[in-house]
């Protein structure tokens, strides 16, 4: 006899009699229902084969009537256990309609009502091996109970049916369920998330009918369901079993929660450090190009004028003042103009409106000089409902100034236009997909405000699918707007195709960046 050491839930007529029903229907085993004082009250058909006779001769005859009198006092200590622990496993010899006696192993658990009042006696009873001829055999099926017992995976056993005929500690744990609420119901309707359920039926028809497993002898992770709601993450290794009157199917199932959210750890931290090395190669190509500018243009631009006036004052000091005005004017006018050069690589570099004046500033000023420069008409609106944090204003201007670079270079193009506007959660912009030709990096922020970037060219446009091949030629200009729209936790679509224009929207995620900056000026 080996009493349950966890008492046995509540009854809960609806879904008791439910669980009852299937088990009598589809347990090759005989299940059982007999009062508290040890008379049947329902059988399956089961018995039939193991006790010789029909249902309807065993229910209402006493459960102590059909035990062999060598085995009364081990029918006697599992009454007890029942009375107890409010579950026993008993080994009997029954007997049978054609005069013999039968070995079999009963498991059976008390059913009681909302007060915890004993109501009925539930259970099932299989033939078993005679202690003589299976003690080996036997000491195997002990063995291997306990190691299912205290395994730390779940195990679970399904009939042909697809219905719970076994679930151990570590089941209940992790799904949530006790034995007894699971046995006698369909795995698919307790742990399998709904969008899976009909795969898995299909499934096991397809390997009822003789058709290829898919899953059987392989390790396999999929999504599980709790009985609270919530999905979790499990390794599933299945089996089948074919061992006598006893059909179905074995898994061991394991949670791999804090697996994947180490893996998910471990590539964020390799992307983190991508995006470091990244950031690190492009100051470097930002410092290499700035050395390169300052030493072909205005330092040796700002030499010539040193000699300019040196020339003026040798001039001055043999040939006089008037000799040498004219070497002045012009050393000094061409010192202006190297000033003015400066400034406009300052404000390539860091454009003093965006710190003093706030992004919209910027954004005219730099459209206002792209136009200039190269001839493109580039109006810029802007419909932002406050100035947003210095970090995000500083991408978004970086991004626009790659985005007409880009134009300026490859586009061809004569009109080009910048838009910047309010995004909030459910308005039609969030609402519409991020989807087109081109690639789109980050993740969309449905849950919270966001500002929406576009620009677009009507240019040349050209073949997405080639973008790869541009950045692993040197061109890393798409990569780098990607990479800060990354950073700044957005999202980044690119779309275009031969002769249809270019056209970059960017979004990216400021309600919990404003609350937040707001709530630092706040503090004391």
């Amino acid at each position: 006899m080996e009493p349950d050491p966890k008492a046995p839930t509540q009854m809960r007529p609806e879904a008791e009699e439910e669980r009852f029903r299937l088990l009598l229907k589809n347990s090759p085993d005989m299940v059982f229902r007999r009062s508290v004082g040890g008379t049947y009250l329902d059988v399956s058909a089961a018995s039939w084969a193991l006790l010789g006779c029909p249902c309807e001769e065993v229910v209402g005859t006493s459960a102590a009537d059909r035990v062999h009198p060598d085995d009364m006092d081990a029918f006697g200590a599992a009454e007890r256990n029942l009375v107890g622990a409010g579950r026993a496993v008993a080994r009997l010899r029954l007997w049978h309609s054609d005069g013999r006696w039968v070995w079999t192993e009963s498991t059976a658990w008390v059913v009681r009502d909302d007060r915890g009042k004993p109501v009925e006696v539930r259970g099932f009873t299989r033939e078993a091996e005679a202690p003589r001829q299976g003690e080996a055999l036997r000491a195997v099926q002990e063995q291997a109970r306990s190691i299912i017992d205290t395994a730390r995976d779940a195990f679970v056993r399904i009939d042909e049916q697809g219905v719970v005929i076994d679930w151990n500690q570590s089941a209940e744990n992790l799904f949530g369920w006790t034995r007894q609420e699971v046995l006698g119901r369909p795995l698919a309707e307790i742990v399998i998330p709904e969008r899976y359920r009909a795969a898995h039926l299909a499934g096991l028809q397809r390997v009822l009918a003789g058709g290829e497993p898919h899953m059987l002898g392989r390790q396999i992770e999929i999504w599980a369901l709790h009985r609270d709601g919530h999905e979790l993450p499990v390794e599933l290794g299945v089996w089948r079993l074919e061992s006598g009157p006893v059909r179905g199917f074995n898994a061991f199932v394991r949670d791999i929660t804090e697996r994947r959210q180490a893996e998910q750890a471990l590539l964020l931290e390799t992307e983190r450090r991508h995006l470091l090395a990244e950031t690190m190669r492009s100051r470097e190509q930002e410092r290499t190009w700035l050395a390169a500018e300052l030493h072909d243009g205005p330092i040796q631009r700002l030499t010539a004028v040193g000699y300019g006036f040196e020339e003026a004052c040798l001039v001055l000091e043999h040939e006089g003042v008037e000799a040498s005005r004219d070497l002045f004017a012009r050393a000094r006018r061409r010192l202006g103009e190297e000033i003015g050069g400066l400034r406009t690589l300052m404000t390539v570099l860091r454009p003093p409106a965006l710190d003093e004046q706030g992004l919209a500033v910027a954004l005219h000023d730099l459209a206002e000089e792209f136009s200039r420069r190269h001839g493109v008409r580039c109006p810029v609106t802007m419909s932002v409902s406050q100035r947003l944090e210095p970090d995000i204003e500083t991408v978004l201007y970086r991004i626009v100034q790659e985005a007409l670079t880009n134009v300026a270079r490859h586009a061809h193009a004569t009109n080009a236009a910048v838009t910047l506007a309010d995004s909030v959660p459910g308005s039609g912009a969030d609402a519409d997909a991020d989807a087109g030709a081109g690639a789109g990096a980050g993740a969309d922020h449905p849950s919270e405000n966001s500002v929406v970037l576009t620009v677009a060219d009507d240019g040349v446009g050209f073949d997405t699918t080639r973008t790869p091949s541009f950045v692993a030629g040197g061109h890393f200009g798409m990569a780098s707007m990607r990479e800060r729209v990354h950073i700044a936790s957005g999202t980044y679509v690119l779309t275009s195709s031969p002769g249809a224009g270019t056209r970059i929207e960017v979004r990216i995620p400021v309600g919990r960046n404003q609350q937040a900056t707001a709530e630092k000026k706040e503090q004391p």
